[in-house]
C-alpha cells in the first residue's frame, strides 16, 4: 500500500489538475491557494492544535441542527471534526469531500495501528 503523504500527493495532483472527476476550476484553485497563503503568513498555523493535544469541549450544531457536545462524543470513542469553510459548492466537491474523508480514516487507521506498534 502506498504511503498516506504519496496518496495525499497524488490526490492533490489530481485535483488541481481540473480534469474529472473533480473538475475544481482554476480560479477556484488559486482562491484555495491565496487562503492558505494568507492563513499560513498569519501565523495562526503555529497556534494551530498538533497531534496529541487536547481539544476544548465546545457545542455545535449538527447537520440536523441539533446541539452536539463533543465531550459527549468523546465518550464514546474518539472523536474526528472537519469544518468546511463554504457549503456553497458542496455538491460540485462531494467526490473530492468524500476521497479526503477516505484519506483522513486511513490516516487515522494508520495512526492507530503505529500507536498500538
Amino acid at each position: 500500500m502506498a504511503s498516506l503523504q504519496s496518496r495525499l500527493d497524488e490526490f492533490k495532483k489530481a485535483f488541481e489538475s481540473g480534469a474529472p472527476p473533480y473538475n475544481a476550476e482554476h480560479e477556484a484553485i488559486e482562491k484555495m491557494h491565496r487562503a492558505t497563503a494568507e492563513l499560513k503568513a498569519s501565523g495562526i498555523e503555529h497556534q494551530a492544535l498538533k497531534i496529541g493535544d487536547h481539544v476544548p469541549s465546545f457545542t455545535l450544531f449538527n447537520q440536523d441542527h441539533v446541539q452536539v457536545v463533543s465531550s459527549d462524543l468523546l465518550r464514546q470513542g474518539p472523536l474526528v471534526t472537519i469544518f468546511f469553510r463554504d457549503t456553497a459548492d458542496l455538491e460540485r466537491y462531494t467526490r473530492a469531500l468524500h476521497k479526503k474523508l477516505n484519506l483522513t480514516f486511513d490516516m487515522l487507521t494508520d495512526l492507530h495501528l503505529k500507536t498500538a506498534e
